[in-house]
């Protein structure tokens, strides 16, 4: 049996909502942005830090900020990317330890990836209508502004994923199931995940 989900998503597919439909289902724990809330209280580390780097390969001046945040820490860490990636890292491995979940996003595949029993799952919607209406419905994001915003929360994912693991965000090779959110729904979705889950 499959005892942990690592589930990757593209903004406005549904992937949370996927995800949160499978635990519902499998009684099995969630973990989306939550995640972070565990992290900070684990390793008593900010969370503020945490959010602020949440699946994003950041440069410039935030980088510089967070440089300076690892000083205030003690830590002068080169790279406070890696620093921040390798606490929810931790985190993710600690869960998984602990029993059956379902972990959304922040690179779970890769984390786990010597883990037996890991489901790792890529939730896309063909539809850019689709994700439209629910970045709207979700976070308020203004219709006309919707697309651009999408794709650009779209590429600091693949970029955090690039930057993290070397591999690709989204490549099949990475995962053990693709669905399509516009052509299946979520519930069917969640049921297919559910079927592997229980039948691996």
């Amino acid at each position: 049996m499959k005892k942990v989900i690592a589930m990757s998503r593209e903004y406005g597919s549904g992937g949370r909502e996927v995800g949160k439909l499978v635990s519902e289902s499998l009684g099995i724990p969630f973990y989306d942005k939550d995640l972070l809330i565990e992290a900070a209280k684990r390793h008593n580390y900010d969370l503020g830090v945490l959010r602020a780097m949440d699946e994003k390969a950041h440069g410039g001046l935030l980088k510089n900020i967070l440089i300076t945040s690892d000083y205030f820490y003690g830590t002068n860490s080169e790279d406070p990317i890696f620093k921040v990636h390798d606490i929810i890292e931790k985190t993710i491995i600690a869960l998984a330890q602990e029993g059956p979940c379902v972990i959304i996003g922040r690179c779970a595949d890769h984390a786990l990836y010597k883990k037996e029993n890991l489901l790792r799952v890529f939730i896309y919607a063909s539809s850019m209508e689709d994700k439209i209406r629910r970045a709207g419905a979700v976070d308020g994001v203004p219709r006309e502004k919707a697309k651009a915003y999408i794709l650009k929360v779209d590429k600091q994912r693949e970029n955090y994923y690039r930057y993290i693991t070397s591999a690709q965000w989204g490549d099949r090779t990475n995962y053990d199931a693709m669905l399509d959110s516009s052509a299946l729904g979520y519930a069917l979705c969640a049921h297919i995940v559910e079927e592997i889950y229980t039948r691996g």
